[in-house]
């Protein structure tokens, strides 16, 4: 299997360094060269493989990718179309979509970035934010800035057989049970929009967490009507009153569940029946929230 790594000033060098070397432990744990590597550093110069894997490694935290860059637009675009598989991790991501390569298929990136990438680029199949990584064959992305170890533990499952991928994980102590992103993600609703009526609301659903008030309710306490409020409220935050309430209550949950059981965690939050909270959590993070307090219990 060819590898290119994509390694311009804006990448995260200890992403770049990281890539070789997890791969690299995967050849000596195979004891043969399963993965030949190359650095790209200069677009100028280099030309699309369709035979090898292109990774563009995340960007540095104080440098969002320069996805908007033509140069690097036209050789992913080249790259992808001439049948060469191509991945991308963290903000990164970015690249793909603004180069039309992710147009269609589902894909993820940090969890911070998704109502972003969704906004910019609306050609995108389905975000599957609660995963670390996904492969759509050809078109691979992952999450965080750290998530390329993730990737490529999936990689050498996939090219080289999951024994090996094992032997590097045990090696290189990291997570090979498939984690998601679900145990990482907040809820971070704005504050700073400037809409008066909308900061109201969402003072007062945060106050009535465990009440959950209805949007009538809610709009009589705002002075306004259900049409205006839920207008207004989803222009700002795009989402209902009620997805913002069900994602605060989700994200409340996240927080107790370390510390108190299911059904004490749904009693606090004002579910009469666990299963609904257990269906509404699952739904919205992911993964169950037993399993999600075993995990974080574990740790």
């Amino acid at each position: 299997m060819k590898i290119a790594i994509l390694n311009l000033p804006w990448n995260l060098a200890s992403a770049v360094h990281g890539m070789q070397d997890i791969l690299t432990i995967a050849n000596l744990q195979a004891g043969e060269t399963l993965f030949t590597l190359t650095l790209i550093s200069d677009l100028d110069n280099a030309e699309p493989c369709p035979d090898t894997l292109l990774l563009i490694p995340p960007g540095r935290a104080d440098h969002f990718p320069e996805y908007q860059n033509t140069a690097l637009l036209d050789f992913a675009q080249r790259w992808h179309q001439q049948g060469g598989m191509i991945g991308a991790c963290c903000a990164s991501v970015f690249v793909l979509a603004a180069a039309g390569i992710l147009d269609g298929l589902s894909y993820t990136t940090h969890w911070q970035l998704g109502d972003r990438i969704r906004q910019e680029f609306p050609a995108l199949g389905r975000a599957q934010l609660h995963q670390v990584w996904v492969d759509e064959d050809k078109v691979l992305t992952a999450a965080g800035l750290y998530a390329f170890q993730d990737l490529l533990l999936h990689l050498i499952a996939r090219f080289a057989g999951v024994d090996v991928a094992r032997q590097v994980a045990d090696f290189c102590l990291l997570d090979f049970s498939g984690r998601q992103q679900s145990y990482y993600q907040r809820f971070l609703p704005s504050f700073t929009h400037g809409d008066e009526l909308v900061l109201k609301a969402q003072r007062y659903l945060t106050e009535q967490l465990t009440h959950s008030p209805s949007v009538t309710e809610l709009a009589q306490y705002c002075g306004t009507s259900e049409r205006n409020l839920s207008r207004r409220f989803t222009k700002v935050l795009a989402m209902s009153p009620s997805q913002y309430q069900l994602a605060l209550k989700m994200d409340k949950a996240k927080t107790r569940l370390p510390h108190a059981s299911v059904d004490q965690v749904a009693f606090e939050l004002g579910y009469q029946d666990t299963s609904n909270f257990s269906k509404a959590f699952k739904r919205i993070v992911g993964v169950a929230p037993g399993d999600f307090r075993t995990r974080l219990t574990m740790e």
